[in-house]
């Protein structure tokens, strides 16, 4: 990795980043999409909320446990909410997004 004293983020460079709010960026090969990472806490029951909407049901989400050593699959989705399968209340939850949000440019 190159170190530098003159940090420099996207959005200082590429109008796009500026105006989607993004200070970097990390590329995809498909075009219109994203990726976002969280943490969250399993809610009872256990339907999580996003905790931004994305524009249609075709996201990946991507789970790591970090509770105990449980594989935890994604069970229904919507645009706005998803169940973790295999998870139990109150696991602690690393999550990657991939998809288009609702409201991004595309």
């Amino acid at each position: 990795m190159a170190n530098s004293s003159m940090v420099k983020n996207a959005d200082m460079y590429i109008p796009y980043c500026m105006d989607q709010g993004m200070h970097n960026i990390v590329g995809t090969t498909n075009p219109g999409c994203s990726m976002r990472a969280y943490t969250d806490t399993v809610p009872t029951p256990a339907t999580m909320t996003l905790p931004f909407a994305m524009a249609n049901t075709t996201y990946q989400i991507y789970i790591q446990n970090n509770t105990a050593a449980r594989v935890v699959y994604v069970g229904t989705k919507t645009a706005t909410t998803f169940t973790p399968t295999g998870a139990n209340t109150g696991d602690s939850l690393d999550i990657w997004v991939f998809g288009t949000f609702k409201d991004q440019l595309v």
